[in-house]
């Protein structure tokens, strides 16, 4: 009779056992689905959220550069370099960018700080030769 009892309990105990790691593994699978789900809902809201924060950002510094590139100093082509980087240089220093350049018709970049660079080469220029405007790229 020992080993019938015995068999009984190991197999009730085995049955148990797996029941115990079925609903386990099933509790896991349906959190693990919904943990993804919502980080997945929640990185799209916070993700519109900081694209309106960046927007209205870059829309105010937009509007500062487009203060600064019509200013009648930069304006005038008959502006020395040296009187443009004045004037770029103390609109470094009044908003905080970290760089500040005109570009010359050859795609020479003159920066506020006297250093210079060839952007002949940059998407943005060749946009800027076909579509001529007044462009700021806020770094």
């Amino acid at each position: 009779m020992k080993s019938l009892k015995a068999e009984l309990v190991v197999a009730i105990g085995g049955l148990v056992l797996a029941v115990s790691i079925l609903i386990g593994a099933s509790a896991t699978l349906v959190a693990s689905n919904a943990m993804r789900q919502m980080t997945t809902d929640m990185l799209e809201v916070s993700a519109k959220d900081a694209a309106v924060i960046i927007g209205g950002i870059a829309g105010k510094e937009l509007e500062v550069l487009k203060q600064v590139a019509a200013q009648a100093r930069l304006a005038n082509p008959a502006s020395s370099d040296a009187d443009n980087l004045s004037v770029l240089n103390e609109a470094q220093q009044r908003n905080g960018y970290i760089r500040i350049f005109f570009i010359s018709p050859d795609g020479k970049a003159v920066y506020y700080d006297g250093a210079t660079a060839d952007l002949s080469s940059r998407a943005y220029f060749k946009w800027l030769c076909k579509e001529p405007q007044t462009f700021q790229i806020p770094y």
